[in-house]
């Protein structure tokens, strides 16, 4: 007779000697709450930090990531990807390879494609409010939180003004409140 032990909050499987010996809870459940063995009055007592800037991070960024904060994330997996860093330094793709790929990412084909408005011009307003959105942003990406002068030494580009829905003809387009600074 087979007998199957389950947890006793979640009621998934757990083994025998988890069941008997243990507290009757799989690992997820025997360290949330006070079950924990950080929790004090009603919290968790421990802090995890970024490795690199010491900044707090959670516990899943801490356990199960890499143990970095989003924005120095950003920075070293750009320093893996440019350079001899670079798993396909030295190497490069047939001139046949990049014609059928090119082929195959164009117009409807493509994963960025928005009904063709893309082949709009931003209206002439649009260029004149560019500073503004990049002051405002103060000059940081709103994704990765990676300054323009860090972009601009790793890329070699500066960040890009982007409508926050795509639609460039739109007249909020030319308000900054409908654009965002991003890599």
């Amino acid at each position: 007779m087979n007998i199957i032990y389950c947890c006793m909050d979640c009621g998934n499987q757990i083994c025998k000697k988890t069941a008997l010996d243990g507290k009757g809870r799989c690992l997820s459940c025997s360290s949330k709450g006070k079950l924990s063995s950080n929790w004090k009055n009603g919290k968790t007592t421990k802090k995890y930090f970024c490795k690199i800037c010491k900044c707090l991070i959670t516990y899943n960024t801490a356990n199960f990531g890499k143990g970095h904060c989003v924005p120095c994330a950003g920075v070293i997996n750009a320093e893996q990807i440019i350079g001899e860093n670079n798993l396909f330094f030295g190497k490069h793709h047939s001139l046949q390879n990049k014609e059928q790929w090119s082929k195959n990412r164009q117009g409807k084909l493509s994963n960025n494609w928005r009904g063709g408005i893309s082949k709009f011009l931003y209206p002439l307003e649009f260029l004149h409010i560019k500073e503004t959105i990049r002051k405002r942003d103060n000059f940081t990406c709103q994704c990765c939180c990676m300054t323009e002068n860090k972009h601009l030494a790793i890329r070699g580009t500066v960040l890009n003004i982007h409508h926050i829905d795509y639609d460039k003809n739109k007249q909020s387009g030319i308000q900054p409140d409908y654009s965002m600074l991003l890599l």
